[in-house]
């Protein structure tokens, strides 16, 4: 139980904390340089403590603590505890799956292959890699340069070789094409590729290049050519990002939201030899530097410590983990922020990375909330299928002139802008949205038949506004033949989405569903279409009208003149010389119409 006495009893040295619910669940695990004071600060009355700490504190029902000799034993321990409980309000590394490793097997003729753990103690493992792609790559590329065998299981009872064979993508010690010694031999040179001793082995193979040349053995020379040029290649197609040959890991942290993201540049002998996006958890109302803290503690703890680590936010106690970084490493860590040079645009790489990375987690998790959406809709509207095409249609005008209508289409949750229409309304003058809906609806599903971008029938159909929008659009359906669904989307008074309507009743879709969610964003997008487009219009008209003031133009020169310069702002710009380019238009009368344009209060 936490009370004063039990505060005041705690020890003024450093050490780790563990606080913990009723059911004796860990919920967070801390460091402290002073355990008595700060400990004693998550209970002082009208501290100014963030949302998550208000949270957690209602949640702790007792804590224990462990004393530590330094600052670096208490996190060391902190880390330790972190990853052993993975307590709900730590900052914590989502990506725990572990790092992967290029495993050569203990096999008479052995195989790469990847990973997770070092489980085969008789193997040989190299790395870990920072991802899974990376890793498989050079696998590729080593069982491609060496021909090395890919196929698993016994040997001895084949009888002919495999397509890789055949291709020239293995040498076949199946069937006895290379003797162990030779294979064993190219493994050799395997390692020393994965060891980083590469230029020691190309130098090898070139002199045994020229020595089986200088002997006449021009086959084997040509593979040893052939070996070595891949090594090279090997190398040479990485980005080369740094004019220094040091190795580093370059850190950026960068904040979205809820999303953080820590993208990692792996750069050896200056060039980017991997890269990573990390995401965060539990990171509300968290500095940067807790973040990074985290990060590099957590990180680290499971993967090869860099020599050089080059952050764009210091972690807040820079010292103390650097020296814990050190430890890990056995060597001396130099953790640093640049203030200039390549580290500094390398820093600004690995952000551009985060904030891509950042991008497609979003769109990725818009892509599953989307799906959730699409199929609460086939839920509540009892269709077969999932409603992959929806088509929602706006009317906009103002007091009846320029009736406009836009229509907008979203193919699985998401807007495909190629496919979007606008409509003029033709058939009235006055103002009549029904009628308006009428005619567009009329127009798109007649001219299904003559224009292929319109063959595909929506399965859904958004219309704005109530059960008299929803009627007029299902009675064109009727007309022509179409069973579609058709809904209406009605707004509040803040011009908020409030309900979905059919002809006959209003759905109960409670507000926070994900189909509701997305039928506002279907909402919110046609009417910024359908307004954007009245607007336009608009702003053409008082174009026209105000260029048709100016003595000398009439409609066929004004078209001529929206032709050439396209903007009213060019037109304004325009020189006599250029006006009396366009057709029937001399100089004289040129000189003329700019100076009326001048005159035009429009143009100020």
């Amino acid at each position: 139980m936490v009370n004063d006495e039990f505060l005041k009893s705690l020890p003024e040295g450093p050490g780790v904390y563990i606080m913990k619910s009723k059911d004796d669940t860990v919920i967070y695990v801390g460091k402290a340089k002073n355990l008595k004071n700060r400990v004693t600060q998550y209970f002082k009355r009208n501290s100014s403590h963030t949302a998550k700490v208000l949270a957690m504190v209602s949640n702790i029902d007792h804590l224990e603590y462990i004393v530590t000799n330094t600052e670096t034993d208490a996190l060391n321990l902190e880390c330790s505890l972190i990853k052993k409980h993975r307590p709900k309000y730590n900052i914590l590394l989502k990506d725990d799956k572990g790092y992967p490793f290029i495993e050569i097997t203990d096999e008479k003729y052995p195989r790469l292959n990847l990973a997770r753990r070092k489980e085969n103690k008789n193997s040989t493992y190299f790395g870990p890699f920072i991802s899974s792609f990376h890793a498989k790559q050079v696998i590729s590329i080593l069982c491609k340069i060496f021909k090395i065998r890919e196929c698993k299981g016994d040997l001895s009872n084949l009888k002919s070789a495999c397509l890789n064979y055949h291709i020239n993508r293995c040498d076949a010690p199946c069937i006895g094409k290379i003797t162990q010694e030779e294979y064993q031999q190219k493994i050799k040179e395997i390692v020393k590729v994965l060891s980083g001793n590469t230029e020691a082995l190309i130098k090898e193979l070139t002199i045994k290049m020229n020595n089986a040349s200088e002997n006449f053995d021009f086959e084997n020379a040509a593979v040893l050519r052939d070996r070595i040029y891949g090594i090279k290649k090997m190398y040479e197609s990485q980005l080369t990002v740094s004019t220094d040959d040091k190795d580093k890991d370059i850190l950026c942290l960068v904040k979205d939201n809820n999303d953080v993201c820590i993208q990692l540049l792996q750069i050896k002998k200056g060039k980017l030899i991997d890269k990573k996006a990390f995401f965060m958890n539990n990171t509300i109302d968290d500095l940067n530097e807790s973040i990074m803290e985290a990060f590099l503690l957590q990180y680290y703890s499971d993967f090869l410590v860099s020599k050089n680590i080059i952050v764009s936010d210091l972690p807040e106690n820079v010292e103390q983990v650097a020296e814990f970084l050190s430890q890990l490493k056995g060597s001396k860590v130099l953790l640093t922020k640049p203030i200039r040079g390549d580290n500094v645009k390398l820093v600004e790489m690995a952000r551009k990375n985060a904030i891509e990375a950042i991008a497609n987690k979003k769109l990725l998790r818009k892509t599953k909330d989307n799906n959730d959406a699409l199929e609460q809709f086939k839920h509540y509207l009892g269709l077969s299928k999932l409603p992959e095409r929806i088509e929602a249609y706006d009317i906009s005008n103002t007091a009846g002139a320029e009736i406009v209508a836009s229509m907008v289409v979203f193919e699985n949750g998401l807007p495909s802008k190629r496919q979007y229409r606008k409509f003029k309304i033709r058939s009235l003058s006055g103002q009549d949205d029904y009628g308006a809906m009428r005619e567009v609806l009329t127009r798109r599903f007649t001219h299904q038949k003559k224009d292929e971008s319109f063959n595909r029938l929506p399965d859904i159909i958004f219309v704005d506004g109530g059960k008299g929008q929803v009627n007029a659009a299902k009675s064109v359906l009727r007309e022509l033949g179409i069973d579609i669904v058709v809904l209406g989307i009605v707004k509040d008074d803040r011009h908020k989405t409030r309900d979905i309507v059919t002809g006959k009743k209003e759905f109960n879709i409670p507000l926070g569903t994900k189909c509701f969610k997305l039928a506002t964003e279907i909402q919110d997008e046609m009417h910024r279409v359908a307004i954007s487009y009245h607007r336009l219009l608009r702003k053409k008209k008082n174009i026209e009208s105000e260029l048709m003031k100016v003595k000398g133009i009439g409609k066929k020169r004004y078209l001529a003149l929206m032709s050439k310069f396209k903007t009213l702002e060019n037109i304004k710009n325009a020189t006599p010389q250029q006006i009396s380019q366009i057709k029937g238009i001399s100089l004289k009368e040129a000189e003329r119409i700019v100076d009326n344009i001048k005159l035009l209060s429009f143009f100020e």
